[in-house]
């Protein structure tokens, strides 16, 4: 891009459509090319940051392992709670379910099949009066011989198949 603009005459607003950069990113490695300086990325970084410590870092790690919160640390260690929190996630303990290891499956293993057995049970509907239902009661001479009703007629004074049972047919 600056050898196109330096030496083949591209202006700088036709460099800058051409890499799909602003002009002033153009004018910008302009000036480090005319000082000769290395035409790469430069990192982002400010010059002489040198990261947070090791020392610091493992006391952070030491705190969190207590479950100490990344606010907690860092108005103990005196930094910012931003700086806590990055140690933290590149420590992976940002989260306090990792501290500790994951709960193994729940899994039912037993000797035999059929050990365990799961009933599922669910109200399939709501049944206020007896309206057009079937009818499941016995006849009606099994009734006055004392034997119990299963359901509900439309003639019963009952209103569910538990009131039925729970009746004295006598």
């Amino acid at each position: 891009m600056c050898e196109r603009v330096r030496h083949e005459g591209w202006t700088v607003h036709e460099a800058a459509q051409a890499f799909g950069v602003s002009t002033r990113t153009v004018f910008r490695w302009l000036r480090r090319f005319d000082a000769g300086e290395i035409m790469t990325d430069r990192p982002q970084l400010p010059v002489g940051f040198q990261g947070t410590p090791a020392e610091t870092e493992a006391l952070i790690e030491r705190l969190r392992r207590l479950r100490w919160t990344s606010t907690r640390i860092a108005g103990e260690l005196g930094m910012a709670t931003s700086t806590v929190c990055a140690v933290l996630e590149r420590q992976g303990l940002n989260r306090l379910s990792r501290l500790e290891p994951p709960d193994p499956p729940n899994r039912h293993c037993r000797r035999h099949p059929g050990e365990l057995i799961h009933i599922g049970i669910k109200k399939l509907g709501r049944f206020d009066k007896p309206r057009h239902l079937p009818i499941f009661a016995k006849p009606a001479t099994a009734e006055r011989d004392g034997a119990p009703t299963v359901g509900t007629t439309a003639t019963s004074p009952s209103t569910t198949p538990a009131a039925c049972l729970r009746r004295d047919p006598r």
